[in-house]
């Protein structure tokens, strides 16, 4: 029975907790001569168990919620629907870095792409303070305007 509780234990400590507010880029990876362009990543994510809530955008003011947003162990996925667009993400979590795959589907065409997304370091932190967000000031664009864009 303690060696159950135990493996319990340490199968749950080695689940990705990936609440907080994350950003990074995501690069285009092919498709339709955009190849290397990179658009502004943003996310504010709230985890229970193994559900993900939260949304996705290129700023803070510009967002989607997730929908069908699951964390396995260090892989994360979720979708957003910015418009006709149906954006799939597949994250692996290390620390406070996420890296992984985009893929857009938007009137029959799938474009493809890489992101790589860093946990935002507080200032002031510790255990149960969430502190004051250090993140760069001002709007990020990169799309036109348009959510993670990678069309």
């Amino acid at each position: 029975m303690k060696l159950c509780l135990f493996l319990l234990f340490a199968a749950s400590a080695l689940a990705a907790d990936v609440t907080g507010t994350w950003s990074g880029t995501i690069t285009v990876s092919g498709g339709n001569g955009d190849e290397g362009r990179g658009v502004p990543a943003y996310a504010q994510l709230t985890q229970k168990g193994s559900e993900l809530t939260g949304s996705v955008g290129q700023d803070e003011n510009e967002t989607y919620p997730i929908r069908n947003g699951t964390v396995d162990g260090a892989e994360v996925r979720f979708e957003v629907a910015p418009g006709n667009a149906v954006m799939k993400f597949v994250l692996h979590v290390n620390g406070d870095e996420m890296k992984g795959t985009v893929s857009r589907e938007d009137n029959g065409e799938t474009t493809n792409a890489t992101i790589v997304m860093k946990r935002q370091v507080k200032e002031g932190a510790g255990p149960g303070d969430p502190g004051v967000d250090r993140r760069r000031g001002g709007r990020m664009r990169g799309g036109g305007g348009v959510t993670p864009s990678i069309a």
